[in-house]
């Protein structure tokens, strides 16, 4: 399963904070399985793309919630309806702060509405250490210079 990450997400992958993401059944038609491999990329389709690991997928649950401009409601995991506390462990587990944090992104990058979709993990071990292309010159430049 390829995985494409935004930056803010692609340093924690690639050191092993970050071992979940969260991804929208959408159109999809591979649907992940325990024992895939999760290819994972920042900046795929871009000069800049870097290979962050490929590991082994070892959990994949179901996860549904209502996304609107007020945060995340009624959010279940697998067939477990998540506390306050449970979704903020499960926004810390994704790379957000806190709960909150995690609302407002989904706020931000999905549809107002019911969002159903996946929880992907997976085995992490380290690989060497990478230079993430916008972390050259201090963070300053976005792309690879030629």
């Amino acid at each position: 399963m390829l995985l494409n990450f935004q930056r803010q997400f692609a340093r924690p992958v690639l050191v092993g904070k970050k071992r979940q993401t969260i991804r929208a059944a959408g159109k999809r038609v591979h649907v992940p399985k325990v024992g895939d491999l999760a290819h994972c990329y920042t900046g795929l389709r871009t000069r800049s793309t870097v290979r962050l690991g490929s590991w082994p997928i070892h959990s994949v649950q179901v996860l549904r919630m209502s996304i609107s401009a007020a945060g995340l409601a009624d959010v279940v995991l697998g067939d477990s309806p998540l506390s306050g506390a449970q979704l903020g462990q499960l926004a810390q587990c994704d790379g957000f702060a806190d709960a909150r944090a995690m609302s407002l992104w989904f706020a931000e990058n999905h549809e107002p509405g019911d969002f159903y979709g996946w929880v992907i993990c997976w085995d992490w071990c380290p690989v060497p250490d990478v230079v993430l292309p916008f972390e050259r010159n201090g963070g300053k430049s976005a792309e690879v210079q030629p």
